[in-house]
C-alpha cells in the first residue's frame, strides 16, 4: 500500500473538527500546508471530490483531523488582479 493511500485512509476514518478558513502557504503534490487565522500550520490532504487545485496564496476551507494533519475540503474565490 502506498504511503499516500495509508495517509488518506487514516484521514478518512478520523473525526474531523469544524471547518475553518486558512491560507495555502506550500503545495506538496497531493498535500498542502495551510496556515489558520491564528498563524498555526497544518499539513492537509486535498479531497479529490472538493474539485480544487489550490496554489500558494489561495484561501481554502479545511478541517483538522489531528494535531498535525487535516483535510482541504473547498477552495474560496481567488481575488482577481
Amino acid at each position: 500500500m502506498s504511503r499516500q493511500k495509508e495517509e488518506w485512509d487514516l484521514l478518512s476514518s478520523a473525526t474531523l473538527d469544524n471547518p475553518e478558513e486558512g491560507l495555502v502557504i506550500a503545495h506538496f503534490g497531493l498535500n498542502i500546508e495551510v496556515e489558520n487565522q491564528q498563524g498555526k500550520r497544518c499539513r492537509c490532504a486535498v479531497r479529490e471530490t472538493a474539485g480544487i487545485e489550490p496554489v500558494c496564496g489561495d484561501q481554502v476551507v479545511w478541517q483538522r483531523a489531528n494535531a498535525a494533519q487535516g483535510v482541504g475540503t473547498a477552495g474560496m474565490d481567488r481575488p482577481s488582479l
